[in-house]
């Protein structure tokens, strides 16, 4: 009879478990076909908008993109861009000259 008695909340837990999770089940697949509707919606609109005035959005990405860009290289950079916009470029032109100075200097013969 003890066996009976334990088994018998031990049915009526399981019976719970399956009820809530029947519950539960029931309430998702209906919070997931709303979001489904509300997400084509939200699409829909905003395929619609894009269409209307393409220009900001265009213009966004870009923007987006440029700043995802600088992002990503800036963790390669070593140089700042004074010295690579301004240092290097001076030097390599400095490079230049001084090596066709060279070049002249060697070709002119003073005596």
């Amino acid at each position: 009879m003890t066996t009976e008695s334990t088994t018998h909340p031990a049915e009526q837990i399981r019976e719970t478990l399956d009820h809530t999770g029947q519950i539960i089940r029931e309430k998702s697949a209906i919070a997931c076909d709303a979001m489904a509707k509300e997400a084509s919606h939200l699409a829909t609109c905003a395929s619609e908008r894009i269409r209307e005035n393409p220009l900001p959005i265009v213009l966004g990405a870009v923007g987006v993109g440029i700043a995802i860009g600088a992002l990503i290289m800036s963790g390669r950079q070593s140089h700042s861009y004074q010295e690579a916009l301004i240092q290097e470029p001076l030097e390599h032109a400095g490079d230049a000259i001084r090596n066709s100075l060279g070049h002249f200097y060697n070709s002119v013969k003073f005596w």
